[in-house]
Parts: C-alpha cells; sequence; structure tokens
C-alpha cells in the first residue's frame, strides 16, 4: 500500500505535499473536503484541518477513525490540544507546519511503517488479534488498588515507572552546578506535575530520575497512557518551558510488581526483587527515544494499545516490549 491521499482545500498545504506528487514510489490522490468518498480508496489519508471548524474538524475526525485506513491530521492552526490524542484515537501522524515547510517522503515512509505495527490496514475486528493475552498474572502482595488502602511499611502490588533524564555529555561538561541543579529541579517538577495526573507519586529519586508508584487494581495500569503521551510529546514538552538546554531525552519503562512501602526518603533499606528489576529494566534496558513494558503490564494492555509495542527479547527472567517514537528528532 502506497497510496497517499490528501483531503484539502488549502493551496499552501497541497503545495506542501508537491514532493510526495513528484514522488516515483508513492502515488498520490488529491480530494478536495467536498468531493471525499463515503468510501475511500485504500491508502494512508490525511485531513487537512486548516479551513474547517472545530465542529466539523470533530465530525472528520472520527469519521477518520471507523476507517480500516490509516490516516493523520494536517494542522497548521493548531486545533488539536494534545496531539497525543490523534494516536490514542488510532490516527498515525499529526503534522503543524508552518508557511514553506514541505512532507518529505521519507517522512511518510515511516509514517506508513509505524501504520503497519499499529495494525491500521486490518479491520477493526482483527486488530490486534493474535495478540491478545489471555492469561492472568496472580500477584503475592495485596493490590494498591488506592492510596487511602497504603500504609507505611505493608507490602503491595504497584505500577512501577522508571524516567530518568539522560543530559548530554557535552552539556554536563559545560553547565555549571547551579544550572544542573535547576534542569534537574525542572526536571523533577514536570514528572511530578505529569504523574499526578494519573494518582502516581513519586517514591525514589535520585539526580536525573528514579521511580514513580501508580496505584493498581489488578486489571489495568492507565498510567500506561502517561509514557506514550511523554514519549509522544517530547519535543512539546521540552520547549514548554524550565531551563532546558535542547530536546529532552529520557529513558522510561514499566513493570507490575510487589515492594514494601516505605515513605519517601525513608526506603533504602527496602529489599525488592521487583523494584530492583525496573531499575534494570529502565537503566540497562531503556533505551531514549521509546518506551518499554515488562510483560506483567504488556498482558493487561487492551489488543489497540498492545499494536503499538513490538517484542523486544527478554530481560532478567521477563519477556520486554518496547514502542518506539515514529519520529526522529
Amino acid at each position: 500500500m502506497d497510496t497517499v491521499i490528501l483531503v484539502s482545500d488549502n493551496q499552501k498545504v497541497i503545495l506542501a505535499f508537491a514532493a510526495i506528487k513528484r514522488s516515483r514510489s508513492l502515488k498520490f490522490r488529491l480530494f478536495s473536503h467536498a468531493d471525499w468518498p463515503q468510501n475511500p480508496h485504500r491508502g494512508l489519508v490525511y485531513l487537512d484541518l486548516s479551513e474547517i471548524d472545530r465542529e466539523e474538524a470533530a465530525r472528520k475526525i472520527a469519521e477518520l477513525s471507523e476507517l480500516s485506513l490509516p490516516w493523520g491530521l494536517v494542522d497548521p492552526r493548531s486545533l488539536i490540544e494534545d496531539p497525543a490524542e490523534v494516536f490514542h484515537l488510532g490516527g498515525a501522524d499529526y503534522m503543524s507546519f508552518q508557511d514553506g515547510e514541505q512532507v518529505s517522503v521519507k517522512r511518510l515512509r515511516r509514517v506508513l511503517d509505524f501504520a503497519e505495527k499499529l495494525g491500521a490496514f486490518e479491520s477493526p475486528q482483527s486488530i490486534g488479534g493474535e495478540l491478545n493475552v489471555e492469561k492472568k498474572r496472580t500477584h503475592s502482595a495485596d493490590l494498591a488498588q488506592s492510596w487511602d488502602g497504603v500504609k507505611n511499611r505493608g507490602t503491595y502490588t504497584f505500577c512501577f515507572f522508571f524516567i530518568e533524564l539522560i543530559p548530554s555529555s557535552d552539556w554536563q561538561g559545560r553547565a555549571s552546578d547551579s544550572h544542573q541543579e535547576k534542569m534537574r529541579d525542572a526536571f523533577h517538577d514536570l514528572v511530578e506535575a505529569k504523574v499526578k495526573e494519573y494518582d502516581g507519586r513519586i517514591w525514589m529519586w535520585n539526580e536525573w530520575g528514579g521511580v514513580v508508584l501508580f496505584p493498581f487494581d489488578g486489571e489495568s495500569c492507565p498510567a500506561v497512557e502517561l509514557g506514550m503521551r511523554m514519549l509522544l510529546n517530547r519535543v512539546i514538552l521540552s520547549l514548554e518551558g524550565g531551563p532546558f538546554h535542547g530536546i529532552l531525552e529520557y529513558r522510561m519503562a514499566f513493570h507490575i510488581g510487589s515492594s514494601q512501602y516505605k515513605t519517601r526518603g525513608q526506603t533504602g533499606d527496602i529489599i525488592s526483587d521487583d523494584v530492583n528489576f525496573i531499575f534494570h529494566l529502565g537503566k540497562k534496558k531503556a533505551a531514549p527515544g521509546a518506551l518499554y513494558l515488562s510483560d506483567s503490564v504488556y498482558e493487561i494492555l487492551n489488543p489497540r494499545q498492545r499494536s503499538l509495542f513490538e517484542e523486544d527479547g527478554s530481560f532478567e527472567g521477563h519477556a520486554s516490549f518496547k514502542m518506539s517514537s515514529p519520529f526522529i528528532v
């Protein structure tokens, strides 16, 4: 499938796809919004939002998400407040470019590869069919279903999240101690604000990162969505504020396991195989530009989420899975 379909009435947007139109390896089709067919041709569909209002955009995006085709959005006016939502709805790309920018064949090849992993060329009934994991893991400790039930020195099953900023060696060599401290504090505060949205709490923290705890009900770990958002929104987060010296690079990993709970700052004597594992998974296995899961997390994802991850071998007795960013910055 090498067809790219653009739905647009904006000449500037159409001109931005000039390289795609000239390409010998990709077929290009253009439709106006009025002529966009109810039964579109098979291809990668881009919907231009530059000349439609929010209500029409919402309706057309809903229609796109029902198609058994990969799709993306062209959004020069930034109608979409959180671009990560595009990917959660099943989209494969989001563009918010300035006048004069050109869409490259290389980029669309990368999007097509990402769409294949997403399962976007299959019917909705078949997405993730082969990845449907039926087994349920048993947990030896009580579930930390909410923070109200977590007591100091009790042992519980949590969803662990490892995240660590990776400052460039060049910057570290040039930055003063005070600037490095400001950057560490800014990243800590950024992580703290983001995890609170999913009822998470920073638990163990060193200079550049650490482990966050999320309650776990035995069925799902919604915080995985946070990892996806931080992966896909990395450039935006880098530009939103703080004394960051460039585009942020960080390692991320999730694992479900058990540990004794002690309040932050009192965890130095905790002995837990699962705590050791999440630190090892994050520091030794995880690489920047990707989100890593242990099998304990992967098996409770829904089929659509699983389709975004590929198996990445085994690590310390667990299968590991990786979601890579479709874009390299």
